[in-house]
């Protein structure tokens, strides 16, 4: 089993597991894994394997969180169908897609019990194919609709698409929800609103959570992020330590499109 991960400040790690016999499709494989989850600034894990052998069996019967499983249909121990119901057997949450030549020949075998999220048919363009898979699974992983918080002693719903950050008051012992219309703030400390937000909120900053769908730009240099509405905002060293030896500016291009 090879280990592959990253840290880049998400409050959730995403642990990938990836099978497939033939080196060459599990390397890239694994490169638009990396691809996806980096630049939607996820912390995650990837765990490489070549067979269905006890080191792939250990890992389904394992306690990590927020598996994901990229399987191939066929392998020399066993084949995906089998494995995606061991895995259900213990395992409802995690998301299972298929990559894999010979959908065709295992499509009719494909049942609700195997609960799986999509495949990939590796003769057509799958690297794409599979970049949309991933990002689709993000979009559904962890979402909440709305922060209920009680502000100046009113209960407040706040459509969470709409929140660019979250920022500490340390003169009012307070914090600041600021959203495109306008700016809540509440008694609540950062770690608890922290724990009522869903997956697409980060800590850049001991000061600061925010909607990392709403970053445009992260400047390593100067240690700020830019919103999409350019404001911009101080992060932390342990943010930006993913980021050092690449270029001084870089421009996340590739974040996750938000319905509105």
């Amino acid at each position: 089993m090879l280990v592959h991960s990253s840290s880049i400040g998400a409050d959730k790690m995403v642990n990938i597991i990836v099978c497939d016999d033939n080196d060459s499709y599990r390397q890239e494989i694994i490169k638009v894994v990396e691809k996806v989850f980096k630049n939607n600034l996820y912390d995650f894990k990837i765990h490489s394997f070549d067979d269905y052998d006890q080191n792939f069996l250990k890992i389904v019967e394992s306690n990590l969180e927020n598996k994901v499983y990229l399987l191939d249909m066929e392998t020399p121990s066993s084949d995906g169908i089998q494995v995606s119901r061991l895995i259900r057997k213990n395992d409802l949450n995690s998301f299972i897609t298929y990559i894999t030549l010979y959908y065709d020949d295992y499509k009719l075998l494909l049942d609700d019990d195997a609960m799986f999220f999509g495949y990939v048919d590796k003769r057509k363009d799958y690297k794409i194919e599979l970049e949309n898979i991933l990002l689709k699974m993000i979009r559904l992983r962890f979402r909440k609709q709305m922060l209920r918080v009680k502000c100046s002693g009113i209960i407040t719903d706040i459509d969470m698409r709409h929140i660019d950050y979250i920022s500490c008051n340390r003169a009012s012992h307070s914090i600041e929800i600021h959203t495109n219309w306008g700016t809540h703030t509440t008694n609540l400390t950062l770690i608890e609103v922290m724990e009522l937000l869903d997956d697409r909120f980060i800590y850049i900053h001991r000061k600061y959570i925010v909607n990392r769908e709403h970053i445009s730009n992260i400047d390593i240099t100067r240690k700020m992020v830019t919103l999409s509405n350019s404001i911009k905002l101080e992060a932390s060293d342990s943010f930006l330590k993913s980021f050092k030896g690449n270029e001084s500016n870089i421009e996340i291009g590739e974040l996750i499109e938000t319905s509105v």
